[in-house]
């Protein structure tokens, strides 16, 4: 039995989870507008839908993961990820993973002017909605970013709803006009040092050496890799450790011998940083994998 509209449903305004509901946003059509940062990971998302809206995720930083059809997709800072109305999706009982996103909830059906657009807007909307050819849409990072920040702080101000809406309905044509491009993400150097974290996984790897073999100045190469890869060098490369961490357990290592493995300065720091990127810990994972015994005497 599938939740339908259940999820992150209520208003909420916390440090890092602001959410704005139908009665505060006063914008036909908006079911939902929310803004979250995480600073470690959290619970897995359950399967649900959201009845007849499409919900659009913008991801801001980070690299969370969503499924839907038995398809799980890995998503980076810049990329726009979209659900059909009535279509289940969760993050396929993986926890959601240090990020920063946006996202909001849309019924183009709900009334007559939805973001308060003509009949002609709003019908080539949804037509070229309900026909992308990808749900994953790589878009300009600082000037989404920047449309989403100004449409969330005038909606949770209230003055506004139409300016605020004005935001939204450019950033959805944005989208469309986006998912029509085909475009390499990576630029050359970038790539390479990409390539190079991930076949050198098991060494020390330093910014210097990879801005090096980018060719690029440290503070270049970082601002550059943040912008591309929407996580910076150093997240990427621990998250790229976890991820082989978690084959390594799985196979029998110790957490000793995979914080040594992995040039983790010590197992207690491997141990923090494996939980702030998975929401438990080595062995916690192991167990709920494999029913191993406990082979380390950290935890």
């Amino acid at each position: 039995m599938y939740k339908t509209g259940k999820i992150f449903e209520e208003y909420i305004n916390t440090k890092y989870l602001k959410i704005l509901t139908v009665e505060h946003l006063d914008i036909p059509g908006m079911h939902l507008f929310g803004k979250q940062i995480r600073t470690v990971a959290t619970e897995s998302l359950p399967p649900h839908n959201h009845n007849n809206c499409f919900e659009v995720v913008y991801i801001c930083s980070g690299n969370p993961s969503f499924s839907v059809g038995g398809k799980t997709y890995i998503l980076s800072g810049g990329d726009i990820f979209i659900t059909q109305p009535y279509e289940v999706h969760s993050t396929n009982a993986i926890p959601v993973s240090v990020s920063e996103m946006f996202w909001f909830q849309l019924d183009l059906e709900a009334c007559e002017s939805p973001l308060f657009l003509g009949s002609a807007a709003v019908a080539t909307l949804q037509q070229k909605l309900q026909s992308l050819s990808s749900r994953v849409i790589s878009m300009d990072p600082e000037r989404t970013r920047d449309l989403l920040q100004q449409a969330f702080r005038i909606a949770a101000s209230g003055h506004n709803p139409q300016l605020a809406a004005q935001y939204i309905s450019l950033l959805l044509f944005l989208v469309l006009e986006s998912s029509e491009k085909v475009g390499f993400k990576l630029t050359p150097d970038i790539g390479r040092a990409a390539t190079y974290i991930l076949d050198h996984i098991t060494e020390r790897l330093t910014l210097e050496h990879l801005a090096s073999i980018s060719y690029l100045s440290v503070s270049r190469f970082k601002q550059k890799f943040k912008k591309q890869m929407g996580i910076s060098p150093r997240q990427f490369i621990n998250a790229q450790k976890i991820q082989y961490a978690k084959e390594l357990l799985l196979d029998g290592y110790s957490t000793t011998e995979i914080a040594a493995c992995l040039q983790f300065e010590s197992p207690s720091y491997f141990i923090t940083v494996f939980r702030r990127y998975t929401s438990c810990t080595p062995q916690e994972y192991r167990k709920l994998n494999l029913e191993l015994p406990d082979l380390s005497p950290f935890e």
